[in-house]
């Protein structure tokens, strides 16, 4: 089903969506879904892996809990990783986050780079998207990044924020 823009979604088309999904992540491809289930402390002017605690779907396997914070592909070809960072309130410093490959400085791919406004005191949330080729013997880790002047939260799903969001998604795309 299609729907003109401006229109209404109906039954059909949101199952179409949903079916779609499905079939996707029973494929013989890799996909993943992991997150923060509490928070992650992040040292002040420390650059420090996200360390995933549990995954909504896994299919591959691209995870492991004993893994912690790598996403090993299932299969090679090129991967595609959606990653946010939720950090909590603060009004000072810098927030960054970066993805990197087999922990090596020389293969990052940036997120973004924010400067904090001190007149604000609101959690501070990084996304982006990446496609990274890799092999099944490599691994990516979402790193993230702060100078508030102390240490600063990851938000997790069992916070007291209205939305965390410290997930990331990985799938593969092609060979």
């Amino acid at each position: 089903a299609t729907a003109a823009v401006g229109a209404t979604a109906s039954g059909d088309l949101l199952n179409v969506q949903v079916r779609d999904n499905l079939d996707y992540l029973s494929s013989a491809h890799g996909a993943v879904k992991v997150r923060l289930d509490a928070n992650q402390s992040i040292n002040n002017t420390s650059l420090t892996a996200v360390a995933w605690t549990t995954a909504d779907w896994n299919v591959g396997p691209s995870w492991a809990s004993a893994s912690g914070s790598k996403i090993v592909p299932s299969e090679p070809g090129i991967w595609e990783f959606v990653p946010t960072i939720d950090f909590a309130k603060n009004s000072s410093g810098n927030r960054y986050g970066v993805l990197r490959v087999d922990g090596d400085t020389a293969l990052e791919y940036p997120l973004q780079s924010v400067l904090c406004l001190s007149a604000t005191n609101e959690s501070l949330v990084l996304t982006g998207e990446q496609r990274i080729e890799l092999t099944t013997s490599q691994y990516v880790e979402l790193y993230a990044y702060q100078n508030s002047g102390a240490a600063l939260n990851l938000l997790g799903l069992g916070s007291s924020a209205p939305n965390p969001l410290t997930a990331m998604t990985a799938r593969w795309v092609s060979s």
